[in-house]
């Protein structure tokens, strides 16, 4: 039994992942052994890793002894034993038989240069990235290598690519390697109380290291994308986070505030699109951007052109990885959304945001943006306060109160495989599949909203199908 990179960051957090990872790994959701930090930074580390050191040696699983024999940079190097293994960002050689860890913090910016309201979080992240690098540091130990000196290369926000990447702006770097040492003597008792707890016969009934905290019952953890939140909740007699899903025809009513559902109908200017649109980021900039621009990728609408017609009109778009998909998803919009109607979104400007900013900066897509803007109604309005909040934090949640048989696409997700599909996947195959997965899930989320406003108008007493 290997405890791997990945598994030691979620064994610390929760012995109850740790142990689903190795004993029931079918029940966790796609992609969730490791990969979805490669979707998420697997090109962009390449990028720049080659962009730091010209040099530098892709290590290939198997090579890697020959590798740091050449005393050259190596890129995701894979040391440690049977018993614990980790791949490292870069290594890098110092000289004398020592070695140096560079770790790329593709989530926030050095404590000690952001704003003073971001201190504390930033603080948080930096200690997870130093438990991290004293794990690899650990499993370099048990391969035989030395190592003398811990570096975060954060991402500096500010950096506008015009250009070839400039690595050298990108990148600043913070030397942790003090604070990696403090940590280090606390590596080996974990790896062993993780091992024990992957041996349980039973699933643990809860986190069994330092992290003891009712993850529940804290308001600041984000559980959205979290594997074992469902089983959690079920486990402390929650169903669907705090009370009963019903049906799709019982209880509608308790989902909607009814005087701001008639408004929300009144509101309504034909013909109506429904439209989903997600966003995804990079650490390393497209032409143009800075890192992590949230940049549109996919977007569906679903149209009614009368309030007595049945018949729907449906659009999407993906972007096809060429030019800026600023200027492509604008423009394919207007075309397809025309100059009349309501254009319904989950959150309304909100959800626009990211093209607004852009439209701000450039003079020509100005008069578009400030178009769709004034014809947005937010689909979240008519929703009760109890189903807003699930509408923010759990979609899936959220709709399910009123279409139990639909499975509402994990956007998040669909970022990250959009990513790996147009950075890493090499298949064309792979990518069109990926893509067509896309747009479909899109559809969904853009049917669903329709489908939503279509019950509002049933209570109301006001049909439109």
């Amino acid at each position: 039994m290997v405890i791997s990179r990945f598994a030691y960051m979620k064994g610390v957090k929760c012995g109850k992942l740790l142990w689903t990872l190795y004993n029931d790994p079918g029940s966790l959701p796609p992609h969730y052994d490791g990969t979805q930090g490669v979707f998420y930074d697997g090109a962009a580390a390449s990028d720049l890793a080659h962009s730091l050191f010209p040099d530098i040696i892709f290590a290939e699983r198997g090579g890697d002894n020959d590798a740091i024999a050449a005393g050259k940079p190596i890129f995701r190097a894979c040391v440690g034993d049977d018993e614990a293994s980790a791949t490292i960002d870069i290594l890098k050689p110092l000289g004398e038989g020592e070695w140096e860890i560079l770790q790329f913090s593709f989530n926030g910016e050095s404590p000690g240069s952001c704003p003073p309201a971001l201190k504390g979080l930033m603080q948080c992240k930096q200690i997870k990235h130093v438990r991290d690098i004293a794990f690899q540091m650990y499993c370099c130990g048990k391969s035989g290598v030395r190592v003398g000196k811990c570096q975060l290369l954060y991402v500096n926000s500010d950096y506008v690519r015009m250009g070839a990447l400039d690595s050298g702006k990108l990148l600043t770097c913070e030397d942790v390697t003090a604070k990696v040492l403090a940590e280090y003597d606390k590596v080996e008792p974990r790896v062993m109380g993780m091992r024990r707890t992957i041996e349980l016969e039973e699933c643990p009934p809860f986190a069994m290291f330092e992290n003891q905290t009712d993850c529940l019952g804290n308001s600041h953890l984000d559980l959205r994308h979290c594997p074992m939140v469902k089983k959690c909740r079920e486990a402390a007699g929650e169903v669907g986070g705090g009370g009963e899903t019903g049906t799709a025809d019982s209880g509608m009513e308790a989902n909607f505030d009814i005087p701001a559902a008639r408004e929300f109908l009144e509101r309504l200017v034909f013909p109506v699109a429904f439209l989903d649109i997600q966003y995804f980021c990079r650490p390393v900039p497209l032409e143009g951007c800075r890192p992590y621009t949230l940049l549109p990728f996919v977007f569906s609408l679903h149209s009614l052109d009368a309030i007595d017609s049945g018949r729907i009109i449906s659009h999407s778009w993906i972007w096809d990885g060429k030019g800026d998909p600023r200027v492509s998803a604008l423009h394919k919009l207007s075309e397809l959304i025309g100059k009349h109607g309501s254009i319904v979104d989950q959150f309304g400007e909100l959800s626009l945001s990211p093209l607004a900013e852009f439209a701000s900066e450039s003079p020509g897509h100005q008069h578009v943006m400030q178009e769709l803007n004034s014809r947005l109604i937010q689909m979240v309005c008519p929703l009760t306060q109890e189903q807003q909040k699930r509408l923010y934090f759990n979609i899936d949640e959220c709709y399910k109160t009123m279409f139990p048989e639909v499975n509402m696409p994990d956007d998040w997700l669909d970022s990250m495989e959009f990513i790996h599909c147009s950075f890493n996947q090499r298949d064309p195959a792979a990518r069109k599949a990926t893509s067509l997965k896309i747009k479909e899930n899109s559809r969904t989320r853009s049917m669903i909203m329709l489908r939503t406003s279509q019950k509002i108008a049933g209570l109301c007493g006001k049909e439109y199908r």
